[in-house]
């Protein structure tokens, strides 16, 4: 072995041990780091399976939520996870609660597809999220905010996501969201994402719409996100706002960020459109748009809002630190006027500058324009001037208001400005003035230094110091002399002084104000007025130290202490004494005299108040008397007493004679009696009570109540019925009234669940209504019933109502005292349920025997109004026999027949449709009067929903009558539209009179007017009526009108009558009578408008007729009645009729010209004088051969002929001569032959003379009459056979 002890040879060489142990060495740390990769390898294809066990499988998922869901933080919860982590994926009941927010999902779902993350691509398949709900339910503490950068922002050359994003489907349903505790929640109904895609070149969203209660969306939207970020967004939706018109709008945003633009239109009745260029928009973004609104119509957005139409154009251009601002408008409101504003402003980050501002209206002259500056910075520093000139209010017609000129300035910094303001001032009509004011402020105070008002109202002057900051100070001063109310509010007149000091301030939550002075001495309306007042506000109460107003001849004072917060203190007396209201206030009259006081505190008072008043009168109401004495302790430590006694009260026409009220006791148990006496009504009422005071409840007994109306028989409390009142709920119980054989009985209650009612009615008879039936109409029997009903709160009601009727019979007492039995009534019902909203009703009225009325009526349930929806029903009616009519009326002397229906109702209550049948068929009436027979008479009405046809048809005298028909339902009314046709109807068959007519007659009616066109032929008539004795025929003066109530009535006609007929007369109409007999025919047109007389065209022809008078017979040649197109009433005359006394002798009368002013004349063949002519006519022999007392015969009749001719000949002559009476004729109970030619004149007003020659006997007369008054006159008379004087005395009857 070598010195240096290692264990080489000598030789150097390594010995030969050494590389197997290396070689060893080696081998076991392969083995080591072999065992160590296997180890972790395992370990990862473990956790790889372990992960791709848990994403991948169901029960992986079900593992790992077992693990993690038991460790979620406090707070959050989730009801269950389910499916595969790489989709599908289910989470239900998600819920999270921290201290400002309340989530809750109720379920998620997802869907994506994991393999594609290889290519670097997340691909959502399907999200679906329902049923979220937030709330806010506090304020997170703000965290401080990091410093903001002054750098600009700007966006990369490109921004290129590591991975490309693509989402199929996005689902959100029934979301609900509410930002803030007291706020309203967001909802949302549904949103949907569909198609969105983001990629290294391309960001879409294909589409994305949503749905809530208050809008819908619908968007879509592409950006590049590289170079210049091109963007193109087309957007549209309908923002629904409480009570106002939708909101559908439109708007497409496209280019680059560096150059933008925006088309915006907002539809009627906004009519908004909007165009605006951004330019550069990330670094010195500029904008040019331009907004215009056109013919918005404010109404139309909402219906409550003021009539006003407008249109405007906003313009705004430049950089956004200097943006220049433009406005023009035209608004046109209904109720003040047109007006126009013009507005330049420029807008720097620094202050907004008004270049100009004009408000002009082309309804006045007038304008008002502004100016000035307001700094947004270094202290908001304003120098604004506001001027006007020729200001009138409204703009549009003739003004109220006026200011000539105005001007107002405010100049300063918001920490220290001056406000001044100067104007004229005008109330059209009434008064004018001017009015200056200035003063200085700032952000905590300010000082009005000086208000001086002048003009009408008088002189007012004053000063003031407000101060808001750090609490509220205030004091006041006003002054003012000569004030005069009536010169701005009308009939208040005054002249009086008036001073107020008043003073107010804020200590903590406390605010106290004081009156130091209040006073006013002059005259008001004409009386004296005296006013001294001084008072303190304290908080809780109000210290009156004096209160004296003197108005005329009434006085009220108050003074004490008077509160309202529960333990405030009370002590406080008033009194008013007047005696004439009338000087206190022009609508009131009469005297009252009243005092009082109160003590205690709010929660129990003590007042004690008396009041005398007489001969009240406020308006249209009137009080004879009124008193009252009360004592009241509501602390109910003694008893109170009040009496109120009423009388003579005329409360808008309606009389009250007496109102009577006692209360007597304590809150814990009083008693209470009422009396009311009208002439519709009469009550007596009578109960105990008993308050408790803690909780407001009242519970009362009913002891005594009786009431009336009318001439009603009064209804009776049967027994006592109790109940109680609060806030929360009323009830009464087992209210029972008793009316003769009746009973009613009551009970209901509400709460706040809601209201129930039952009502109880046990043989009310029929006659309790007698007073309101027709005279001699009485119905026995009687109704019964029961009717519950429910209101739950928020709820529909629930009514369940049963009636029913009793065997009866309808009667009617004659004018003889006969009884007729009209009807006789089987037991009914009539049923009724309204429930869920939805009604049905049934009634079932028999008659004894057969037939009645049916009905089964149902309304369908829906939240419309129940007149509006829906109605389906049936109703049936068979009467089947109405021959009581014949013994109701005098002119039915037969009547077999009846009425039946068959009636199918839908549509709605409002406007029902009618379906199916209603008839009225008779085989047989008999008419009295007319004396007809009408057999298979039908009157029947179809209803085809909202329209009635009518269908009728009748047979008399062996002839046809038809009409054909409908009405028209509608809105404003019904049309009628009837068309009459007949042949041969016999319409008239008595001993006097038979007569046929033909009609064929069209009948419109309309809701203004009635049109009747067409023809009635008269085929055959024959009248012939009997000669009446000559006493039996009355005549009255042609003067005298007959005026009756139903000629008063005739102008109340509500429709306008348009007519025009035509009246045919066959050749089979004759008339024989008062000795005339003649065929009659020919046509007239007859035509009728409002306003105008009712006119006729056409010819009336007498054929083969002939008249007998004075014993002989005439033949009528020729008669026509002509109608030429005026008055019907005054036809024109041509009738020519003679007589053949011999052979080759013809003589006649000719009659012509009007009916009301026939002229008549004689002819004769051969021609003859008229004495001849007469002679012939009436004897038939010459005159000649007539003896003497048909010789005075012929005289008179000439003298009655020629008179009524004559007489308007010699009136004419009379005029020219100058005379005021000339004639021919005979005085008062004269006979013909004593008539005289007479010649008078009026010598005076008073003084008339006359003289007379007689034409058949020589005898003169000179007759005077003189006036001595308007009742008597003096008249003589002197000729040479007598003389003789009269005095006469008129009066009127």
């Amino acid at each position: 072995m070598s010195a240096t002890g290692d264990n080489r040879p000598a030789d150097g060489k390594p010995a030969a041990p050494e590389p197997k142990k290396r070689r060893r060495r080696g081998r076991r740390l392969w083995r080591v780091l072999k065992w160590t990769l296997l180890v972790l390898l395992l370990l990862i294809v473990v956790l790889a399976g372990l992960v791709a066990w848990v994403a991948g499988t169901r029960s992986g998922l079900d593992f790992a939520w077992g693990q993690i869901g038991p460790r979620l933080p406090e707070g959050i919860e989730v009801a269950s996870v389910s499916g595969r982590l790489i989709g599908p994926l289910e989470v239900r009941g998600v819920s999270v609660e921290t201290e400002t927010m309340d989530l809750s999902v109720d379920a998620v779902d997802l869907d994506w597809t994991a393999a594609e993350l290889l290519s670097r691509t997340v691909h959502l398949k399907n999200l679906a999220v329902r049923g979220v709900d937030y709330k806010a339910t506090g304020v997170a503490a703000e965290e401080p905010q990091p410093e903001s950068s002054e750098e600009p922002f700007s966006l990369p050359e490109a921004i290129d996501l590591p991975v490309v994003v693509q989402i199929d489907r996005v689902a959100l349903d029934d979301v609900s969201a509410t930002t803030a505790p007291e706020a309203e929640p967001f909802v949302l109904d549904r949103a949907r994402l569909v198609n969105a895609r983001l990629d290294e070149t391309d960001w879409r969203i294909e589409s994305l719409t949503g749905t809530g209660p208050m809008f819908d969306l619908e968007a879509g939207a592409r950006l590049t996100p590289r170079g210049g970020y091109a963007t193109n967004l087309d957007l549209d939706a309908t923002l629904r706002l409480p009570d106002l018109a939708p909101i559908e709008a439109e708007a497409r945003l496209e280019g680059e960020l560096a150059d933008l633009d925006l088309d915006a239109a907002v539809a009627a009745p906004y009519n908004l459109d909007l165009t605006a260029h951004l330019a550069d928009a990330l670094s010195a973004p500029a904008v040019d748009a331009r907004l215009m609104l056109q013919d918005v119509r404010t109404r139309a957005i909402r219906e409550d809002l003021p009539e006003i139409g407008a249109d405007a154009t906003v313009t705004a251009k430049g950089p956004i630190d200097a943006l220049a601002v433009n406005l023009d408008a035209a608004v046109d409101s209904a109720d003040y006027g047109r007006a126009n504003l013009s507005t330049a402003l420029e807008y720097t980050p620094e202050a907004v500058h008004i270049d100009r501002l004009r408000l002009t209206s082309p309804d006045m002259p007038g304008e008002l324009g502004a100016e000035g500056r307001i700094a947004l910075s270094e202290g908001n520093a304003m120098d604004v001037t506001l001027d006007w000139s020729q200001l009138q209010w409204p703009l549009a017609g003739a003004p109220a208001y006026r200011s000539e000129q105005g001007r107002v300035t405010l100049t300063g910094e918001l920490t220290d400005y001056a406000l001044d303001t100067e104007l004229a001032w005008q109330v059209i009509g009434q008064t004018e003035g001017r009015l200056a004011l200035n003063g200085t402020g700032s952000m905590e105070a300010f000082e009005l230094e000086t208000l001086d008002v002048s003009g009408g109202p008088g002189e007012i002057g004053g000063n003031a110091s407000v101060r808001w900051a750090p609490a509220l100070d205030v004091s006041a001063h006003l002054e003012g002399k000569g004030i005069n109310p009536g010169a701005i509010v009308a009939d208040v007149p005054g002249d009086f002084d008036l001073v107020a000091d008043v003073r107010a301030r804020q200590e903590g939550d406390r605010l106290t104000a004081d009156i130091d002075r209040l006073t006013a001495d002059g005259r008001l309306r004409g009386q004296p007025l005296e006013l001294d007042a001084r008072a303190r506000y304290l908080g809780d109460h109000v210290q009156v130290e004096r209160f004296r107003l003197v108005s005329g001849a009434t006085t009220a004072e108050i003074s004490g202490r008077f509160g309202w917060t529960p333990e405030a203190a009370l002590d406080g007396r008033w009194s008013i004494d007047s005696s004439d209201l009338s000087t206190a206030w022009p609508t009131l009259a009469g005297r009252i005299k009243s005092s009082g006081r109160v003590t205690g505190r709010v929660q129990a008072p003590s007042v004690e108040a008396t009041l005398d008043a007489d001969d009240i009168v406020f308006g249209e109401n009137r009080v004879a008397r009124a008193s009252l004495d009360a004592r009241v302790d509501w602390s109910g430590r003694s008893a109170s007493e009040v009496a109120l006694d009423v009388t003579g009260v005329d409360a808008g026409g309606q009389a009250i004679d007496r109102v009577a009220l006692i209360l007597d006791g304590t809150p814990a148990e009083h008693a209470l009696t009422a009396e009311l006496d009208s002439d519709i009504a009469r009550a007596d009422i009578g109960l105990d009570g008993s308050l408790d005071k803690a909780s407001m409840d009242w519970r009362y007994t009913l002891q005594r109540l009786q009431a009336a109306y009318g001439e009603l028989a009064p209804w009776t409390l049967a027994g006592s019925a109790s109940g109680r009142v609060s806030a929360d709920a009323q009830s009464i119980e087992d209210a029972c009234l008793t009316s003769g054989e009746a009973r009613l009985c009551l009970s209901g209650a509400n709460d706040g669940q809601g209201s129930r009612a039952q009502i109880e009615l046990a043989d009310l008879a029929y006659a309790y209504a007698r007073p309101f039936f027709p005279e001699g109409l009485d119905v026995d029997g009687a109704l019964s019933g029961r009717i519950e009903a429910a209101l739950p709160a928020g709820a529909e009601p629930d009514i369940d109502a049963r009636l029913t009727t009793s065997g009866g019979a309808v009667r009617m007492t004659q004018p003889d005292d006969s009884v007729v039995e009209v009807i006789d009534l089987a037991p009914g019902t009539i049923d009724l349920r309204l429930d869920n909203s939805a009604l049905d009703a049934a009634v079932d009225l028999p008659l004894v025997g057969s037939g009645g009325l049916n009905a089964d009526v149902g309304v369908e349930p829906g939240s419309a109004p129940l007149t509006e929806r829906a109605l389906a029903g049936r109703v049936t009616l068979d009467i089947p026999d109405l021959g009581v009519i014949a013994r109701l009326s005098p002119e039915v002397d037969e009547f077999a027949g009846g009425i039946s229906g068959d009636l199918g109702i839908d549509g709605s209550i409002a406007r029902p449709d009618v379906r199916g049948d209603l008839a009225l068929e008779a085989s047989r009436i008999v008419l009295v009067s007319p004396g007809l027979t009408l057999t298979g008479v039908r009157l029947a009405a179809t209803g085809r929903g909202d329209v009635i046809d009518i269908d009728a048809a009748a047979e008399s005298g062996g002839g046809t009558l038809s009409a054909d028909g409908a009405i028209a339902l509608n809105d404003d009314g019904q049309d009628v539209n009837l068309s009459i046709r007949g042949d041969r109807f016999q319409v008239v068959n008595i001993p006097d009179a038979t007569a046929y007519a033909s009609p064929d007659l069209d009948i419109a009616v309309t809701p203004e007017r009635v049109d009747v066109t067409g023809s009635v032929t008269v085929p055959e008539a024959s009248i012939t009526p009997r000669d009446l004795p000559e006493s039996g025929v009355t005549t009255v003066s042609g003067d005298q009108v007959i005026v009756t109530e139903e000629a008063a009535g005739d102008s109340a006609v509500a429709r306008a009558v348009h007519a025009d007929v035509e009246v045919v007369l066959g050749d089979a109409v004759r008339i024989e009578g008062f000795g005339l007999t003649a065929n009659l025919e020919g046509s007239l047109r007859v035509v009728q408008e409002p306003g105008d007389v009712t006119t006729g065209t056409g010819e009336i022809r007498i054929v083969d007729g002939a008249y007998r008078a004075y014993g002989q017979n005439l033949d009528i040649q020729e008669g026509r009645i002509l109608f030429a197109g005026g008055p019907v009433s005054q036809p024109g005359l041509d009738i020519r009729a003679a007589r053949y006394p011999a052979e080759d002798i013809t003589v006649g009368v000719e009659v012509r010209g009007s009916i009301a002013d026939p002229r008549l004349t004689l002819f004769s063949e051969p021609g003859m004088g008229q004495s001849e002519q007469l002679s012939w006519l009436l004897l038939g022999r010459p005159l000649d051969g007539a003896s003497g007392q048909e010789s005075s015969l012929v005289a008179r009749a000439a003298l009655a002929l020629g008179m009524d001719r004559g007489n308007n000949v010699l009136k004419g002559v009379g005029d020219r001569l100058g005379v005021d009476e000339i004639g021919i004729g005979s005085g008062a109970g004269q006979s013909s032959d004593q008539a005289a030619f007479t010649v008078g004149k009026y010598l005076s007003p008073n003084l008339y003379v006359s003289y007379g020659i007689g034409l058949f006997q020589p005898v003169s007369t000179v007759s005077l009459r003189y006036t001595l008054s308007s009742r008597w006159r003096l008249e003589t008379q002197s000729s040479s056979i007598a003389s003789g004087g009269d005095l006469i005395y008129s009066f009127d009857r």
